[in-house]
């Protein structure tokens, strides 16, 4: 005998969690062994996006990257954030500025810092968020990247190991 069971909504059953959500609605991935090499000091589109439609305007989205990354030199700093945008909208930085950081969107430190003093950093990277974009219209994610100085790179190993993004809507 075979089940299914379909629904919705999942809700814990103590009530969704400030600032969380409940349970997976849908899961999307993209990936890319395109890599970008910047040396800009505000975000550059990368080649790593996924698009998500969202069932609900109250869902989340759980948004986590992972991949290698590369600053090439010594003293290098590299940030890197996502943008977003809404049904092909503007593309715009999800990362909030910390409370010391007055940069613009375009400049500001991302979710991500990769930084070595004394040498090359070639690291796997991973970045997490939640989001929530109100919308039941297509949502595209993409990892934006910069530097502070120098030229870094992402995913560094061009053509070899791929980054991937995964969008998970969550009810919320």
């Amino acid at each position: 005998m075979s089940s299914e069971l379909r629904v919705d909504r999942i809700i814990p059953t103590t009530g969704v969690p400030t600032g969380g959500g409940g349970g997976i609605i849908q899961i999307v991935e993209g990936s890319t062994d395109n890599r970008l090499e910047t040396s800009s000091s505000t975000f550059v589109a990368s080649n790593l996006s996924a698009t998500i439609t969202p069932r609900f305007a109250s869902s989340k989205i759980f948004i986590m990257t992972g991949g290698d990354t590369n600053t090439n030199d010594p003293g290098n700093n590299q940030f890197l954030t996502y943008y977003r945008s809404i049904n092909s909208g503007t593309f715009a930085n999800i990362a909030p500025n910390g409370s010391n950081d007055s940069a613009s969107a375009n400049a500001n430190k991302g979710f991500v810092n990769v930084y070595g003093a004394n040498s090359r950093i070639h690291v796997p990277m991973f970045m997490g968020a939640i989001d929530s974009p109100n919308t039941i219209y297509s949502v595209e994610y993409k990892v934006y990247v910069r530097a502070d100085s120098g030229t870094v790179e992402f995913p560094s190993q061009n053509g070899y190991n791929a980054a991937r993004i995964f969008l998970m809507e969550v009810s919320g």
